[in-house]
């Protein structure tokens, strides 16, 4: 099949009749997408389970589906007993799948690693399974890294419908165009293990960084389990001022008690300068330049690398934040309590449900503050300050009210806060540089990818 294009600088008048332009148009070899891939979509799930539940896997939803990579942050993934789940082998997806939503947020793509082996795909998503015997033997990372192109993208999207949402049938996608020129685009054998492994190494640094810090409390596993689903089994507190229960949750002043006792508390607002995020309108969004940060930014424990919408550097000076390396981020309405450190060339945009958290020069390490706003006492004490707002949850300036450990209270609590605040340092920092490199490697591709495509 041959693909006719003609560059828009080339229309002229007022007549866009295509016929008009054949001889003129550029012709480049493709083939259907329903040629080179097996197409298979989920279905409705109605029950989650634990992911600790025996037989548990993952549940793909549109949302897990992002540019280049899946978001597997903890708060955006269900997870589905496979035993249960009709002709699983048909709905799962395995090592080398590329995945796409096929309604609401169309034009993502990424490849499965072995961290999603065996998801189970829900009704709103699809595998795109390369054929054993198609044309040109087309990788899947480069196959996943055109869709993510601004001209894979549109191929998809030309082909989506619908009177209330796009949404894209089997059929329509099938006729796909891929280039013929992306079988020439060949990647080293380790490229597919080196995404995988910084993928990891992102998301479990920070984990890492974050159980370090919850273990400061110094609690019992069943017990610390109590307080990370706010179940409090303990004694109740003296009501004070206010009648409302999340405001003397026994949980709470417990923890709050057990910290106290052996670490100096110090409030996030006595240690950093906190800001908001601006309100913007839709005109300053850019395709591309320094990257606008949603809630819905804050993924995989750091930032998304492929945000949807980016800025100028007008609009970064205008906004006066000046947001870079070093800056946390926390999200304080929505998706209440994502964290995130920028590292050395990151640079923000942030929208107003986010707060930038600039540490004074008197704060612990920022890498150590970062791991603590993730850390289960962290969360438990955003829990309690959020409140229901007529939409959406929020925590308004609380923030500043979350008590952090500066110092301890003996040589022995002082020697442990030391100790973890250098080893939460560290793994911030190697979580920050994993997400550079992965950057790179996924950029390398995509280069790789728009350079064939516009000479092929």
């Amino acid at each position: 099949m041959k693909a006719n294009t003609v560059p828009w600088h080339e229309i002229q008048g007022d007549a866009i009749l295509a016929r008009r332009y054949t001889d003129t148009a550029v012709r480049r070899a493709s083939w259907p997408l329903g040629e080179i891939v097996e197409l298979a979509s989920g279905l409705y799930v109605s029950e989650y389970v634990p992911a600790n539940t025996p037989g548990a896997k993952p549940y793909l939803r549109v949302d897990n589906v992002r540019t280049a990579l899946p978001n597997l942050t903890a708060v955006d993934m269900e997870n589905v007993r496979a035993d249960l789940v009709p002709g699983y082998a048909r709905v799962s997806v395995r090592v080398g799948d590329v995945v796409i939503a096929r309604t609401a947020t169309l034009g993502r793509a990424f490849v499965v690693d072995r961290s999603l082996d065996g998801a189970v795909m829900s009704q709103h998503v699809t595998r795109l399974r390369l054929r054993d015997d198609h044309p040109g033997r087309i990788s899947p990372h480069v196959l996943a890294a055109y869709l993510n192109t601004p001209a894979g993208k549109e191929a998809v999207l030309s082909r989506a419908s619908g009177s209330t949402r796009l949404e894209l049938t089997h059929h329509d996608l099938a006729t796909v165009e891929i280039p013929q020129a992306l079988a020439g685009v060949t990647l080293d054998g380790g490229y597919a293990d080196r995404v995988a492994v910084l993928f990891a190494e992102m998301r479990e640094s920070v984990t890492a960084a974050r159980a370090l810090c919850g273990a400061l409390v110094g609690l019992p596993p069943q017990i610390e389990a109590g307080f990370r689903s706010c179940f409090t089994p303990f004694e109740a507190e003296p009501f004070e001022e206010s009648m409302l229960p999340r405001f003397h949750a026994p949980a709470w002043g417990s923890v709050v008690s057990r910290m106290s006792a052996r670490f100096r508390m110090v409030r996030l607002g006595d240690l950093a300068k906190i800001q908001r995020g601006a309100g913007t309108s839709s005109k300053e969004y850019r395709d591309r330049g320094i990257p606008y940060l949603r809630t819905s930014s804050l993924v995989n424990e750091g930032v998304d690398l492929f945000p949807d919408h980016y800025g100028d550097e007008a609009t970064y000076e205008e906004h006066g934040q000046h947001i870079g390396a070093q800056d946390i981020l926390l999200t304080i309405e929505g998706k209440i309590g994502c964290v995130a450190q920028l590292g050395v060339g990151e640079r923000a945009l942030i929208k107003n449900h986010i707060e930038v958290i600039r540490l004074l020069p008197s704060a612990p390490p920022s890498g150590f503050v970062t791991a603590w706003l993730g850390a289960w006492p962290a969360q438990l004490q955003l829990d309690r300050f959020t409140v229901v707002q007529t939409t959406i949850p929020g925590i308004a300036s609380a923030s500043r009210e979350l008590l952090v450990p500066v110092d301890g209270t003996s040589v022995h609590d002082r020697a442990c806060l030391a100790d973890t605040m250098e080893k939460a340092q560290t793994c911030i920092s190697r979580s920050i540089s994993a997400r550079s490199k992965l950057a790179s490697e996924l950029d390398r591709v995509s280069v790789l990818v728009v350079t064939a495509t516009s000479q092929g």
